[in-house]
């Protein structure tokens, strides 16, 4: 009888130590995933301003334009959205990548195109600034409903 109630006892201790070690794997990968969905909406935000800080110093105004940096600023943003592990599919969902896309016609505005861009694509520094104000609050909304959210029994 002792013999059979310690087996009981030590198998249930076993299991009950096995459910504990897995649930805590599960929560420091939840963790770790967070961390790292954190780290690349903050990325995306950091890239996004320095982009259009670039392109508002390099470009004043439609006659000059310094061409190197405002292309490695766009080149750096555009990776960025295309290199996220941990936020692609959030973004892509939210329109995110949609709006970047509209920026990059604004910053990419070509004068002598005018006649065959759509007026919503000339660039101008208000409308490179309203935007990225836009973008820049979908990134935030999806980082919030992504992170901060209280997300009651997900498998993520």
């Amino acid at each position: 009888m002792w013999i059979t109630l310690l087996g009981t006892f030590g198998i249930g201790s076993l299991i009950g130590t096995g459910i504990s070690l897995w649930f805590t794997a599960k929560q420091q990968h939840r963790n770790w995933v967070n961390d790292n969905r954190k780290a690349e909406y903050r990325e995306m935000l950091d890239v996004l301003y320095n982009t259009v800080s670039v392109v508002t110093a390099n470009r004043p105004n439609l006659s000059s334009v310094n061409y190197v940096p405002i292309n490695e600023a766009v080149m750096k943003l555009a990776r960025a959205f295309e290199d996220r592990m941990f936020i692609g599919d959030s973004l892509r969902k939210s329109g995110a990548y949609d709006d970047w896309l509209k920026i990059k016609k604004v910053i990419l505005y070509d004068p002598e195109l005018q006649s065959e861009t759509p007026k919503e694509f000339w660039y101008s520094t208000y409308n490179l600034h309203e935007l990225e104000d836009n973008l820049r609050k979908k990134i935030l909304d999806v980082a919030h409903e992504d992170i901060v959210a209280f997300k009651l029994f997900t498998g993520n």
